[in-house]
């Protein structure tokens, strides 16, 4: 994950991310797990993908709030790597 100043955002491989999106339509209670975190509304954060070169992009800005509630500190896009 990188800040880019505006938004987290996470990369991971097309090829992945396209195995997640097959299993969620064979089971609904499929979830994308980054770290520590389960993810359901994965597909709605998708910035960009590009199955040439790999690559889904996702919108993870929420994230780092949302676990630093959860685990009482603040968490930088460092800890959600």
């Amino acid at each position: 994950m990188f800040d880019s100043g505006r938004r987290l955002i996470g990369v991971t491989c097309h090829h992945v991310f396209d195995a997640y999106r097959r299993k969620r339509e064979a089971d609904r209670t499929t979830v994308f797990g980054v770290s520590r975190l389960l993810i359901r509304d994965i597909g709605q954060r998708v910035i960009d993908e590009s199955q040439y070169l790999d690559l889904v992009t996702v919108d993870f800005s929420d994230l780092a709030e949302r676990s630093s509630r959860v685990h009482g500190h603040p968490t930088t896009s460092r800890q959600l790597m």
